[in-house]
């Protein structure tokens, strides 16, 4: 009964270790309470389960052990199978080769048997504590020092190499220490292979952290990068406006003159007429699209600019949004990233094929439409599958964009594909969210 206990006690301790080590690597699914709620659970079920498995039994201790990391970190944590199969191994290895490099240097030193060690569970369990609080402390420290991740960054080309070997290594490390246990080989051949491959471990630790930091580091560039592109085309619509404006200051004096000459003549009906025209030449001239609100309209007039200097066909419905609530930083957020998507795929089409059309409409609530004319996309579980490359950037905008909407209640978005047309469709309370 005591070996059951002191079996549960440090298992239930390696998944607090694990949930550690996760928490460097991947994302979780789960926020506050429900994934420590399903963490305790899981705790509780996987310790009882393998404190009746006898250590003897290394290969159902391996299954146990790499099944039931696997299975918690596809519990609690986002990621493809091979991503929850490369943590699941290395944290195994990384268990494993500090157990072995720790009680096979502790065996040599005190000269210790296999056997004698082994039918002695108090002994071992205060082996076993300080070890395990050494790891403890270890892990919180590389947790604290390491990027929070963002998103799994780990490509699957390479993670199926990386397991593979893993997983070579345990089944190597396993072999000695059942070896040790039985009597065949002195302490010295799993403490010296454990530290061997502890240390290797170690390194493939270090640089999956420091091509997390890179990777995330690359992530910020391309996304400022971005940033300034679409300043760039921002501030060189402003000009252009500034330079219409300008030349139509211009013209007023001689407007001004022929409206003079026109009522001193007492020719107020070609006035009137020549005052209206006047008047819908400058609306149609300067603004592509008017809503009543300033924030809306310098948006949609900047990129109905941009569409225009890339041959775009860029159409607009609207009503008056003069009573629009919503904070102009969220309104960018989302106007930005759905017409730059839209232009972006607009640009990789013939210039005759190039279509976006806009509507935005305030009611009851605050809807905006956007379909453009685009390349087949495959959407798969309310996301767009990609073939770039590099995935790290793509998909951002619209990430921000749910990120964004969840903060105001009742929204809903979605979008589709189909005959040639992608859409988009956003609906918000009319509301200024703190």
């Amino acid at each position: 009964m005591n070996d059951i206990l002191i079996g549960f006690f440090f298992t239930a301790w390696q998944t607090v270790h694990f949930e550690l080590f996760s928490d460097i690597f991947s994302c979780r699914k789960h926020a506050g309470k429900a994934h420590w709620q399903l963490f305790v659970t899981f705790t509780l079920c996987y310790a009882l389960t393998f404190s009746f498995v006898s250590q003897s039994q290394f290969l159902l201790n391996i299954i146990l052990c790499l099944g039931g990391f696997y299975l918690l970190h596809m519990l609690l944590y986002n990621g493809s199978w091979l991503h929850h199969g490369l943590i699941a191994i290395l944290f195994s290895g990384f268990l494993r080769f500090w157990e072995a490099t720790y009680i096979g240097i502790y065996a040599a030193i005190r000269q210790i048997s296999a056997s004698s060690l082994m039918e002695n569970s108090n002994l071992l369990f205060c082996i076993a504590l300080p070890e395990h609080i050494v790891m403890l402390v270890f892990l919180i420290l590389l947790r604290h020092f390491s990027p929070v991740p963002s998103h799994n960054f780990y490509a699957d080309k390479w993670m199926f190499p990386v397991i593979a070997a893993g997983f070579s290594a345990i089944l190597l490390q396993d072999y000695l220490i059942n070896a040790f246990l039985v009597d065949e080989i002195s302490a010295q051949f799993p403490a010296v292979a454990g530290s061997v491959l502890l240390f290797m471990n170690l390194l493939t630790l270090c640089t999956m952290n420091w091509l997390k930091h890179m990777t995330q580091v690359q992530t910020q560039n391309a996304v400022l990068q971005k940033q300034l592109f679409s300043q760039s085309e921002s501030l060189e619509a402003l000009d252009h406006a500034y330079a219409f404006q300008r030349k139509m200051t211009h013209e007023y004096a001689g407007h001004l003159n022929m409206l003079q000459s026109l009522l001193a003549s007492q020719q107020y009906s070609a006035a009137q007429s020549y005052l209206s025209e006047i008047l819908q030449q400058h609306t149609e001239r300067i603004l592509a699209v008017n809503t009543h609100h300033a924030m809306m309209d310098a948006l949609l007039n900047q990129k109905a600019f941009i569409a225009r200097k890339n041959n775009i066909e860029m159409r607009f419905i609207v009503n008056d949004l003069s009573p629009l609530k919503i904070k102009a930083s969220d309104l960018t957020v989302i106007v930005n990233n759905l017409i730059d998507n839209a232009i972006e795929a607009s640009l990789k089409l013939p210039s005759n094929q190039r279509e976006i059309e806009i509507s935005t409409t305030l009611e009851d609530t605050f809807v905006f439409f956007i379909r453009n004319r685009s390349n087949p996309v495959l959407l798969q579980n309310g996301e767009i599958v990609t073939s770039k490359q590099d995935t790290t950037l793509h998909g951002f905008g619209l990430k921000n964009i749910r990120a964004l909407l969840s903060a105001y209640p009742d929204s809903i978005y979605g979008m589709d594909y189909q005959d040639g047309w992608f859409y988009y469709t956003i609906e918000m309370p009319n509301m200024q969210c703190p």
